[in-house]
């Protein structure tokens, strides 16, 4: 059974903390298992900046790092709510050294990164 959820990243203590982008955090969550923080898979992140909002997609292990921006506050809840679904399957995708064939694998996942990061900067709603 899978145990991964999306929860406050550190317990929500980055909360108005300056973000990666320079801005201020107004939403934080993590995709992980509660019980092994340590093995989360992706995180996603609101930043309030000077021209609106910025939001960040983190998917762990160097696969992807993006960053969208929205003028409205409610176009950037939207992206990173269509997001979590999104990041979920690419967590999904990760190969493992049990995979027969990790080529296959590596090539899926830089496919699937590469549309999630042309779709997640060209809409709110992915």
């Amino acid at each position: 059974m899978d145990e991964r959820t999306w929860q406050p990243y550190e317990d929500g203590a980055t909360m108005g903390q300056t973000g990666l982008v320079g801005g201020i955090i107004t939403r934080d969550e993590e995709l992980g298992d509660p019980e092994e923080p340590e093995d989360a898979d992706a995180r996603l992140t609101i930043e309030t900046v000077p021209d609106g909002f910025a939001v960040t997609a983190n998917l762990y292990g160097g696969w992807l790092q993006e960053t969208a921006r929205f003028g409205s506050e409610s176009e950037a809840q939207s992206a990173f709510d269509a997001a979590k679904s999104e990041l979920f399957h690419l967590a999904d995708l990760i190969p493992d050294e049990e995979d027969g064939n990790i080529d296959a694998a590596v090539a899926t996942l830089n496919r699937e990164v590469a549309a999630f990061a042309t779709a997640f900067g060209g809409s709110p709603t992915l």
